[in-house]
């Protein structure tokens, strides 16, 4: 029996030993070349990208209906006595608890939402529900036995599952030289950031600035080896051109250093050579909405926002400007920086038609993350690189939203996990022969 697995196992150990042989580079090559990876994606849902991050901004995670008595669940907990709710019927009632409570009216209304006795004045801000409500009685016409409840807006995601944390795709202020975030620090103080701002106000505030000091144009090829906020200082200081995507990257890193969580996001696909879109831009978490915002420099957009204040996503516009040619007037505005001399509060047809161009229905939005050294631009350090490109390699694939699902995998892959297989192989048969041998 012995002699069997000798003769056996030599063949297999020398074709393992040979795939290791050819295949370990592809390994180091794979790991260590980051635009190979950058060429790597996979599809997502909407939740994984969009879901509120972990204990980070408001979020429904649930309802309690008792006869018309509708308990609203959110977290994280505010730390307020009680709840001022204004019906339909304008009659207002105070209520005390960890969550408010509607008294819903048969028919569709909105209720007003204010709570009361915050010691954290950010807590206080009034909110409104847009629900139909049909009950029990009323609901069995149409072979209902329950009472209806159709939530059709909210003033936060309704969300029972987190999404992934702000760490997937926020580099942390620890992967870039202190003196930089320093240097970062006072050019936000110049552009008149302050600590107590919004985060709508942040955007505003970092998206104008950028726009005043940096000049549009193709960047030369060396922008790409420098980190961030050395790529700011050669716009800002010696007038080098930038392109969108570092405009992109400019903004997300003065955003985060800022205190503004924001993640870079690119709308490309390719189909038989033909480029579909492409470009880059930024999403900012607004942590008083719990939601993601889209922000792009390169149409002056700190922010968009529906009428009723509640910022509207990359998805959100991509949806918008797919269906329809103009963008309504009646979408709030305030994030939209004009050009100088100018007295239109909203962006002109030719801004309109340079979005619609690049977030139309054939986009794909891949959105990149915190240790994608070659999209952020960061060089943590020999271990930490390693760390960041196995973490790329193996947990973090780049996620994306598009008209088609599929998986891109580079070549090389295929063969570093052959390697990895041919390892595995050839010393669990290595084990094998030893114990046999001690028999």
């Amino acid at each position: 029996m012995g002699s069997l697995i000798n003769r056996l196992d030599r063949p297999t150990m020398a074709w393992g030993s040979a795939l290791i042989v050819a295949c370990a580079p592809a390994i180091v090559i794979f790991l260590f070349r980051a635009d190979l990876l950058w060429l790597e994606y996979q599809p997502a849902t909407v939740g994984e990208i969009y879901a509120p991050p972990p204990n980070i901004g408001p979020r429904i995670i649930g309802f309690n209906n008792d006869g018309g008595r509708l308990t609203v669940r959110t977290e994280p907990h505010t730390d307020c006595g009680g709840w001022r709710i204004t019906g339909p019927d304008g009659i207002v009632r105070q209520i005390t608890g960890r969550y408010p409570v509607l008294s819903l009216v048969q028919g569709r209304h909105q209720y007003r939402v204010a709570p009361t006795g915050c010691t954290d004045a950010t807590d206080a801000a009034e909110q409104t529900f847009d629900i139909a409500y049909a009950p029990a009685a009323s609901a069995a016409e149409v072979m209902f036995s329950h009472d209806i409840i159709n939530l059709y807006r909210s003033p936060m995601p309704v969300a029972p599952r987190t999404g992934h944390a702000l760490t997937r795709w926020v580099p942390p202020l620890t992967d870039y030289p202190a003196d930089e975030v320093q240097r970062a620090r006072r050019l936000l103080d110049d552009m008149g950031l302050r600590p107590e701002m919004s985060s709508l106000e942040k955007m505003r505030a970092v998206t104008a600035g950028l726009l005043k000091r940096a000049k549009p144009g193709l960047p030369p090829p060396r922008l790409d080896d420098m980190s961030p906020m050395q790529v700011i200082e050669a716009a800002l200081s010696s007038g080098v051109p930038v392109f969108c995507r570092q405009r992109a990257l400019m903004k997300a890193f003065l955003l985060n250093v800022a205190g503004v969580p924001t993640r870079l996001v690119w709308s490309g696909r390719t189909f038989d050579d033909v480029i579909l879109s492409s470009h880059a831009f930024t999403e900012s978490y607004v942590v008083e909405q719990g939601r993601w915002a889209y922000s792009d420099l390169s149409h002056r957009i700190a922010y968009m926002a529906a009428a009723d204040g509640r910022v509207l996503s990359a998805l959100d516009v991509l949806t918008l400007l797919a269906r329809v040619r103009d963008v309504p007037d009646t979408l709030d505005w305030s994030g939209f920086i004009p050009t100088p001399n100018t007295t239109s509060k909203i962006p002109n047809r030719n801004i309109i038609r340079s979005m619609a161009g690049v977030l139309n229905e054939n986009a794909m939005l891949q959105y990149w993350g915190a240790h994608d050294r070659f999209t952020q631009q960061i060089n943590p350090g020999p271990l930490k690189t390693i760390e960041y490109r196995l973490r790329r390699y193996l947990f973090e694939p780049t996620l994306y939203i598009g008209p088609e699902r599929g998986y891109t995998l580079h070549w090389m892959r295929g063969l570093s996990v052959l390697t990895a297989f041919a390892a595995v192989v050839a010393a669990g048969i290595a084990v094998v022969r030893r114990r046999w041998r001690k028999r």
